[in-house]
C-alpha cells in the first residue's frame, strides 16, 4: 500500500538504486529512479516529488552551477533531499549545495544501508518546511 508520496532516486550505482527502491516502496513511497543527472533534472521538472535521494557526484556532473540554479526554480528545490556521496569532496560540496538549493536536506557517506536510508527519508518528509521571510 502506498501513501501517495513520491520519491526520486538518482544514483549511478544500479545495485543501490534497486535496494533503495525496495526500501522506499516498503515505506509506502512510489519510486522513480535514474542513473543519469540529466534524466534526474528532466523528471524533477515533469513531476512533483515528496523526497529526493541524490548522489551529489552524479547530479553535479562537473557543473557546479547546475544545482545552484535549482535554488531559483522553486519546484526543483522544494522537496527535501537526502544527499549521498562516496567521494572525499562530498561533505564540502554538500555544504555548498545546502546553502544554495536544498535547505531541507541531510548528507550521508555512501554506501548507506537501505533501512537507515528509508528512515532518513521518512524523517525528512515529515519535517516541516522552513519559513523564509524576506525584508
Amino acid at each position: 500500500m502506498t501513501t501517495g508520496r513520491h520519491a526520486l532516486i538518482a544514483d549511478p550505482d544500479r545495485q543501490l538504486l534497486g535496494s533503495y527502491s525496495v526500501a522506499l516502496r516498503r515505506s509506502g513511497f512510489e519510486v522513480v529512479t535514474t542513473n543519469r543527472g540529466q534524466v534526474c533534472e528532466e523528471r524533477m521538472r515533469q513531476h512533483h516529488f515528496d523526497a529526493l535521494i541524490l548522489d551529489i557526484d552524479l547530479i553535479w556532473d562537473s557543473d557546479l552551477g547546475k544545482l545552484a540554479g535549482w535554488a531559483m526554480d522553486s519546484p526543483l528545490a522544494a522537496a527535501p533531499a537526502l544527499v549521498l556521496s562516496n567521494s572525499r569532496r562530498g561533505p564540502s560540496l554538500y555544504r555548498l549545495l545546502r546553502l544554495m538549493s536544498f535547505p531541507r536536506s541531510e548528507y550521508r557517506d555512501k554506501p548507506l544501508e537501505p533501512g537507515p536510508m528509508a528512515e532518513l527519508v521518512r524523517r525528512l518528509v515529515a519535517s516541516p518546511p522552513l519559513a523564509v521571510t524576506l525584508p
